[in-house]
């Protein structure tokens, strides 16, 4: 069978039992997302698109977001959280290529920035 293209909303794939296991398709809001989820139903990845930009999201084995990798508004950051779901660890790159490493305690409290100052050549 030859088909030019095939047109829906979203696709379902399924495991044997017939339980979903990942998603592809448009959401409510007209933004296309891809949705995977392990042998438990636990929703573990998403990767979205929207019109600020796109973000990759990764889940614990108890659905608690634990990383996220994002382009919005022309900064790149990558996050990473602890099993609370705190923000513990960051990576920015500003639109003007201004790089920051943010280190957080478990209140949240900046405990390490690494940041090049404007201007300043690195040793490296």
């Amino acid at each position: 069978m030859n088909v030019e293209a095939l047109r829906t909303e979203r696709i379902e794939l399924v495991d044997k039992e017939g339980e979903i296991r990942a998603q592809f398709g448009v959401g409510e809001d007209g933004n296309p997302g891809i949705l995977l989820y392990d042998r438990s139903g636990v929703k573990r990845v998403v990767l979205a698109v929207d019109s600020d930009g796109c973000g990759l999201h990764i889940t614990d084995s108890e659905g608690r977001a634990r990383a996220h990798v994002a382009v919005n508004a022309g900064r790149v950051t990558v996050m990473l959280q602890d099993a609370h779901e705190r923000g513990r660890a960051a990576l920015y790159v500003e639109s003007d290529g201004t790089p920051y490493v943010i280190l957080l305690d478990e209140e949240g409290n900046i405990y390490n920035l690494a940041s090049q100052p404007t201007g300043e050549a690195s040793d490296q």
